[in-house]
């Protein structure tokens, strides 16, 4: 039961029907696995449930700075060696640590070359963020959230809060972030699976473009910009203009407005400020929006179909 409303609520299981199950992907979670009762067990285990077909190597990620190596069937295979000839897509952490600068960087220099993804548990202290792959912006840090019997979706008391916090999702038949984030990583390969592959800037970006907002639109320290729940369109118009080079991102964090010709005294400051950061209409340039000037059809046409995508997204997120 619980489970299943999971899978509903974030669509997973009609990604199922249509046969998307993580078949072709192979996924690292950074933890042994040495009994049914360990905590490796448990988050594999959200793994399995949520895209059963996948490959999932437990390993810690040990080493330092570039030399790191994960341990495959009794062999220990350098980071990058392992990513190329075991066909790596995913890795996704739960354990306590703290990791160094010059390993951050060499896992951020990872996702540009090879277009693997970093996940990380927000951990479960409740007033904050774990620091390990959460430092330096490397990994998706991910809170946790809670399903109950009447469909009502909530963060779990105890979930990390904090500025480095970057998406929520539910927690399988785990608990805690712990699971929250091999949760989330599923979820990743499922879109690759369907949409194609990306790297790990374009799936921020996705993400963001498929999310219900738990607490307010847009990014909050206490849900991050909320669940992604996994689209049931043909094809995702924000991939298809970041793979010819567009912009058409939505910020990191809720920007204040720049615009040198709108001041927060002007009587549509919020309607601008809500357009511009919920991605429904943008500036004129870099600096100035041009609240006067009038809307041609085809910019009026834009804007509609932005809102018409925006207002498709909620309703499909709660089928």
């Amino acid at each position: 039961m619980i489970l299943s409303r999971q899978f509903a609520f974030l669509n997973v299981d009609k990604y199922h029907e249509l046969g998307y199950k993580g078949q072709g992907f192979t996924v690292v979670n950074a933890e042994n696995y040495p009994g049914k009762d360990d905590h490796g067990a448990m988050t594999t285990g959200v793994i399995n449930d949520f895209i059963p077909e996948c490959r999932v190597i437990n390993s810690i990620i040990g080493g330092s700075g570039r030399n790191r190596h994960i341990n495959y069937q009794g062999e220990y295979i350098p980071l990058e060696e392992a990513i190329t000839r075991l066909n790596i897509k995913a890795f996704t952490s739960s354990h306590s640590a703290s990791f160094d600068k010059t390993t951050m960087d060499y896992y951020k220099e990872l996702q540009e070359r090879y277009g693997v993804f970093f996940f990380s548990a927000a951990g479960n202290d409740a007033e904050s963020v774990r620091k390990d792959w959460n430092r330096y912006d490397t990994a998706i840090a991910v809170g946790a959230a809670v399903i109950d019997e009447k469909g009502k979706v909530s963060r779990v008391y105890y979930s990390g809060i904090g500025e480095e916090l970057d998406f929520m999702c539910t927690m399988g038949t785990g608990n805690g972030t712990s699971s929250a984030s091999p949760a989330l990583l599923s979820l990743s390969i499922l879109l690759c699976q369907r949409y194609g592959d990306m790297n790990q800037a374009e799936l921020r970006e996705v993400f963001k473009s498929i999310t219900y907002n738990m607490d307010v639109d847009g990014w909050d320290e206490r849900t991050g910009w909320g669940i992604p729940v996994l689209p049931l369109t043909e094809k995702l118009e924000i991939l298809e203009t970041l793979r010819k080079g567009g912009t058409d991102t939505m910020p990191d964090k809720p920007a204040t407005l720049n615009f040198t010709d709108v001041n927060e005294s002007d009587w549509f400051y919020d309607d601008v400020k809500f357009c511009v950061e919920n991605g429904l209409m943008q500036g004129d340039g870099d600096d100035t929006f041009e609240p006067q000037k009038p809307v041609t059809r085809a910019e009026e046409a834009a804007t509609t179909r932005r809102i018409y995508e925006k207002i498709m997204q909620e309703i499909e997120g709660r089928v």
